[in-house]
């Protein structure tokens, strides 16, 4: 119900949002651009085949858990393709958890990195 209020209002007064590069109009069209591209993204994650680390800290609030499970979820189930989610981590990873990221991530690039035959 909101929802569809919500829509209805921006479809009858759009508005503007100014930017660096121009103003961003936010309508009805705005929206529905938006969501094709979140299906776009599904489609290419669902058929993502690049070995993929994706480092999520449990107290980002600027990209959630629970945003990242979902894209992950999409995301081919195999080895290739891990989550590996930090607890205390926040968007900037410092401290403790930032030595787990570089761990983690080393580990994980030398597992795929091709080295040249001596």
């Amino acid at each position: 119900m909101a929802e569809s209020y919500f829509f209805s209002i921006i479809t009858r007064h759009p508005f503007k949002i100014r930017a660096a590069k121009g103003d961003l109009l936010i309508n009805s069209t705005f929206f529905a651009d938006l969501s094709k591209a979140a299906t776009m993204l599904n489609r290419k994650l669902g058929a993502f085949t690049i070995p993929s680390l994706i480092v999520q800290g449990l107290e980002d609030t600027a990209v959630t858990p629970a945003m990242t499970r979902s894209a992950f979820s999409i995301m081919p189930r195999d080895e290739q393709h891990v989550l590996v989610e930090i607890p205390g981590a926040t968007h900037g990873f410092e401290g403790e958890s930032l030595d787990k990221l570089i761990a983690t991530s080393t580990e994980w690039i030398e597992k795929y990195i091709e080295r040249p035959s001596a």
